[in-house]
């Protein structure tokens, strides 16, 4: 489990989501595992690409949602056969297991101009890793195709979690920002905290502004109102990450995999 900032992975149901479907499919597989967490400083990734040289283990999966484009690199050069999980980096020959977040995005965005006939928002993760970064780009693609221009979109970088993106909001509705009639939002998180904001200046959901989130998180189920969001099997994407892993054990190849797994929306109170 790579941590950058740890942002993400406070989000410890989507981790153990896939933490559980990893380890189911190693015990259907009779494949012993074990869990190490690092943490992006020099001193911790030089300690386990140490441990890693010495280490017999067959291959790794890499949770890499939060990893670099360059330790990403420094984990390849170890030539142990490794998967990586949560996230893709062009001009790395490995295999990657990831959510179609351009399609999910695209999804969400679609819905809300079909249904509310005006430009939507996006509520932007100032996070950056690859995940938002896709999600971005289906959101513009909705924007596009359904002849719409992204220049009358409103965007707003927010911090990804819900006291960060309440804060946020909070601060520009405060500067006097008239918010768009309905949103996008990188993840539930923010999402939940766009909501608070809103609702306490006085907005209702959905009646005057709209939102959909993204990963389908409990805590979604449990807001007023609901929130809708987009869906994608976790449990799906961490036994694809074995099944990956021991194909490429068995049998090596020069070519890699980039496999995306399709999302889903689903429609709550939110929106």
């Amino acid at each position: 489990i790579y941590t950058a900032n740890n942002t993400i992975f406070s989000q410890t149901e989507i981790v153990n989501d896939l933490l559980q479907g990893i380890a189911d499919k190693c015990k259907d597989e009779h494949v012993k595992t074990k869990i190490i967490q690092f943490y992006e400083n020099v001193e911790e990734i030089e300690s386990l690409l140490e441990k890693l040289r010495m280490s017999r283990i067959d291959g790794m999966i890499v949770l890499g949602t939060e990893m670099n484009v360059q330790n990403c690199r420094r984990l390849k050069q170890l030539k142990i056969p490794m998967v990586v999980l949560d996230s893709f980096f062009i001009g790395i020959n490995c295999d990657s297991v990831l959510i179609n977040n351009r399609e999910g995005a695209y999804l969400a965005t679609t819905y809300l101009i079909s249904k509310y006939l005006q430009h939507p928002g996006h509520l932007r993760s100032s996070l950056r890793v690859n995940n938002f970064s896709e999600r971005r780009e289906g959101f513009r693609a909705a924007v596009t195709n359904n002849g719409l221009s992204i220049n009358n979109c409103k965007t707003h970088l927010v911090s990804p979690t819900v006291e960060g993106t309440y804060h946020d909001l909070k601060d520009m509705l405060k500067d006097g920002e008239k918010p768009a009639r309905a949103y996008f939002a990188d993840n539930d998180l923010i999402a939940i905290g766009a909501i608070r904001a809103f609702q306490e200046a006085g907005y209702r959901i959905p009646q005057d502004i709209a939102i959909i989130g993204f990963d389908n998180t409990t805590v979604g189920t449990m807001t007023t109102p609901t929130l809708s969001t987009v869906s994608v099997n976790r449990n799906i994407m961490a036994r694809q990450a074995v099944s990956s892993l021991l194909t490429i054990i068995k049998r090596p190849s020069p070519v890699s995999y980039k496999i995306a797994i399709s999302t889903y929306l689903v429609i709550r109170d939110s929106a």
